[in-house]
């Protein structure tokens, strides 16, 4: 992602909604995955701009940020397994 995060959500969205529903993605790292797993992909980087967004607006520092900034959803290990 390389800090493009609204430019990678948005080519996730366009991506998601033109693929049928049983699509299979074969990515160039990582496992093969279902159109389900871009949505994934999606609501993380959503909730990554909303925290963020939010701690912006509280002018919070980078390292506030940070330290704010948790999403225990997206921790499990099922999720991160499935991304190795």
């Amino acid at each position: 992602m390389d800090g493009h995060l609204l430019e990678t959500l948005e080519t996730l969205k366009t991506v998601y909604a033109f693929l049928p529903k049983d699509a299979r993605i074969v990515p160039g790292h990582g496992s093969v995955m279902g159109r389900e797993d871009i949505q994934w992909h999606i609501d993380y980087l959503e909730n990554v701009k909303k925290q963020v967004q939010a701690a912006i607006n509280e002018g919070l520092t980078l390292e506030e940020t940070v330290q704010r900034v948790k999403m225990p959803e997206f921790e499990c290990a099922c999720c991160l397994q499935r991304f190795e």
